[in-house]
């Protein structure tokens, strides 16, 4: 067993797949165990690498059946295994408001091992570890220096100082009984390291950030702390449950080398479905990934010829 759980909550057969192609083509998955927190425990591609000893496939729905009354705020397609059919549900739940919400990897929280592990790390599907084994060496070395408590991670830092979050978080402090930090503060979605010191407290964690979707999704109303185009971003939600847990976040690991050994990639085929990629020279909406790529494989090869990413388009 490893000291390091990453996490993944991968929703639709397009981001199972670049799960599972990633674990199988990245070697430093080694240095981490990996759960995957999903919406189809038994979709085929898992077949791959489901028999790796570090590699745990959770069902998000039983955790989700806990808390039914979120269903009708926080919807998924149903469709589990085919793109197109995937893709049209997504675009209606987009067309009827209902944005993909990233607050389902609040659910990671409530994976009966979790509390065995010493750091987890809560990463977005297309976020991997480019690890050797002496930088891995080095990133154990920078995790054993984290206090208790505490949330680390090589992305973007924000302060949010809305005042509609802000008197949330009165309000919520009030009702939870709970002293809180003053700065509202949160690191970018794909990858955050939290490191804490009990069982007891991962529990109260889960519970502060369900009561804080419970409270704005259930106003019905639009909110500062649920921002996002076609989806609902979970970072106001993540600063705000910091700020009433007292989690505080390490703003030096900007400086430590080893943090930029994770790596999120763009990978734009996996938003075949998508009508808002900002790029003129993408035709987008076609009825599969597969459509997708012939359709702008000439775009795409450039793309990624730019980035530096390889590009498996055969």
């Amino acid at each position: 067993m490893n000291k390091v759980l990453i996490s993944y909550v991968p929703i639709g057969p397009t981001y199972k797949d670049r799960v599972i192609d990633n674990i199988k083509k990245y070697d430093a998955y080694q240095y981490f165990d990996v759960l995957i927190l999903t919406d189809d425990p038994q979709y085929s591609g898992f077949d791959a690498i489901r028999h790796l000893p570090n590699i745990y496939i959770d069902d998000l729905t039983k955790h989700r059946n806990k808390y039914p009354e979120f269903y009708e705020y926080e919807k998924i397609p149903t469709e589990k295994r085919s793109e197109s059919i995937y893709k049209d549900e997504i675009n209606a739940n987009l067309k009827l408001g209902f944005r993909f919400p990233m607050t389902i990897q609040r659910f990671v929280f409530l994976y009966e091992n979790i509390s065995l592990y010493n750091y987890i790390i809560q990463a977005d599907c297309d976020t991997v570890p480019l690890f050797s084994l002496d930088e891995y060496k080095n990133f154990e070395a920078y995790l054993e220096t984290m206090k208790v408590n505490t949330v680390s991670s090589n992305r973007a830092y924000y302060v949010w100082e809305q005042d509609e979050i802000v008197k949330f978080l009165e309000t919520a402090s009030k009702k939870l009984n709970k002293n809180y930090q003053k700065i509202v503060h949160s690191f970018d979605q794909p990858l955050k390291i939290l490191k804490f010191n009990s069982k007891e407290k991962i529990q109260s964690f889960f519970d502060t950030i369900n009561y804080c979707c419970r409270e704005v999704y259930f106003s019905n109303k639009p909110s500062a702390i649920s921002t996002g185009s076609w989806l609902v971003c979970a970072e106001v939600f993540y600063a705000i449950t910091y700020a009433l847990e007292n989690i505080e976040l390490n703003l030096t690991t900007h400086d430590y080398n080893s943090l930029q050994k994770f790596k999120t990639y763009t990978y734009l085929e996996d938003r075949f479905w998508d009508n808002v990629i900002h790029d003129k020279n993408i035709d987008t909406l076609q009825n599969t990934k597969e459509d997708f790529i012939q359709k702008n494989m000439e775009t795409l090869i450039k793309f990624y010829e730019s980035t530096g990413q390889e590009f498996n388009h055969e």
